[in-house]
């Protein structure tokens, strides 16, 4: 009795092929549905980042300007990938570079300015007065919205901000 009990437990050690196919149908479902929002998610975390850094960029240009009485130019790299601060003081220019990101400098109208830059003077107000904005886009981003980063009036006051693409 004992022997049959054993070898019937031996017999049925395991899963089944349907049981083995049911789950890995449902794994396949659940990634195919969580995937997409995940590889998202990194992409915004991205964006996020990037924004961060050129405030950074942003709040530094206008420290050095007010503490080494000097002018301090924040302006976008060639290519768009980024931005530098630039001056007299400093030995060379620093650069703010962000990954799979474009950077458009446009002014209080919403023109894209060229050249593509704020400077700070010696007392920490930006040129052009009247502010504008740093807009941050990538390709990845399948959700239509673009980071800002506001300059909102002459001493420099910037605002993170989120908007559609297509404002």
């Amino acid at each position: 009795m004992i022997a049959k009990q054993v070898q019937y437990l031996r017999s049925n050690v395991g899963f089944s092929l349907v049981e083995l196919a049911v789950t890995l149908a449902v794994l396949s479902i659940l990634t195919a549905i969580v995937a997409p929002n995940f590889f998202q998610l990194l992409v915004r975390k991205e964006m996020d980042s990037a924004q961060r850094n050129i405030a950074v960029a942003i709040n530094k240009a206008k420290t050095i300007a007010r503490t080494q009485s000097t002018t301090v130019t924040v302006s976008r790299l060639a290519d768009g990938s980024g931005v530098s601060i630039s001056s007299g003081v400093l030995a060379q220019a620093q650069i703010f570079p962000i990954k799979d990101a474009s950077v458009v400098f446009r002014d209080s109208g919403g023109v894209t300015m060229n050249p593509a830059a704020f400077t700070f003077d010696a007392l920490g107000k930006v040129t052009p007065l009247t502010g504008g904005e740093i807009e941050i886009m990538s390709s990845r981003d399948s959700s239509g919205k673009v980071k800002l980063i506001e300059i909102t009036n002459g001493f420099g006051h910037i605002k993170l901000d989120e908007r559609d693409a297509t404002s």
